[in-house]
């Protein structure tokens, strides 16, 4: 199994060109499932079943991790059994029909704006040029996962999972992983699909989610700039971002 793990991450290197973080996390999800594996006596992958991955799935929530972070580990863990089916080292996908924990969390609103207000304030974006489809998505995710400016304008394309409906965020000491709802979804999928490119005008890409126009990180007093300019379309009074979360 260490072979075969240490064989992925190389492709991961290699062919797909992932960064060091995107690396870094694969490996240390499935070191921690090679781990309990063999704790269990499981050494070869072909004998690796769903009922060996329930197993690894009630460990982690014995463990009290979060149902996102186990998310996250079972979406790395299906990615490394595609690569090693798609390469002929095992026959079956056993994460294939495994019902990942569903994402939840608990929110505690600012009292000072409501949903449908947030919504007045997305749509007060009523352009579908590059720059809406950005600061729909901004927005929204700001709202959602109840985010920090600061953290907003670091993330990374790489940092977004849109297969599980989370965001990495990394912080000085430790990453942690926050979800947010399908409307952000589809936000982020059109903005990234059919905006983000547009903003980079053949300079090389350092990887940001949001960009300005030319093609650079967001900066804080940029994201001011547009959602004060948001906020004045929607005619809204007294709302800052600090109104978007708690």
């Amino acid at each position: 199994m260490e072979s075969k793990i240490l064989f992925f991450i190389n492709y991961l290197a290699t062919i797909k060109r992932a960064s060091k973080n995107t690396l870094e996390c694969y490996k240390r999800d499935l070191e921690a499932m090679k781990e309990f594996f063999y704790s269990q006596g499981i050494v070869e992958l072909d004998k690796v079943t769903a009922t060996s991955i329930n197993s690894y799935i009630l460990y982690m929530e014995k463990q009290g991790k979060s149902p996102a972070t186990i998310a996250r580990c079972i979406s790395s863990i299906k990615t490394f059994f595609r690569c090693m089916i798609n390469n002929g080292y095992v026959k079956r996908e056993p994460t294939e029909n495994v019902n990942v924990p569903e994402v939840e969390k608990e929110k505690t609103r600012s009292k000072t704006i409501s949903k449908a207000e947030v919504r007045k304030l997305v749509e007060s974006i009523d352009d579908n040029d590059d720059m809406a489809l950005r600061d729909k998505a901004m927005i929204e995710l700001l709202y959602d996962a109840e985010l920090k400016v600061t953290q907003i304008i670091n993330i990374k394309v790489e940092d977004i999972n849109l297969d599980y409906n989370y965001v990495t965020i990394h912080g000085s000491k430790k990453d942690k992983t926050v979800p947010f709802g399908w409307s952000v979804n589809k936000a982020l999928n059109t903005y990234i699909n059919l905006g983000r490119d547009k903003f980079l005008k053949g300079n090389e890409d350092e990887g940001f989610l949001f960009m300005n126009c030319f093609g650079k990180q967001m900066t804080r007093q940029g994201f001011w700039k547009i959602f004060k300019k948001c906020i004045d379309n929607a005619k809204l009074e007294g709302i800052t971002t600090h109104s978007l979360h708690k």
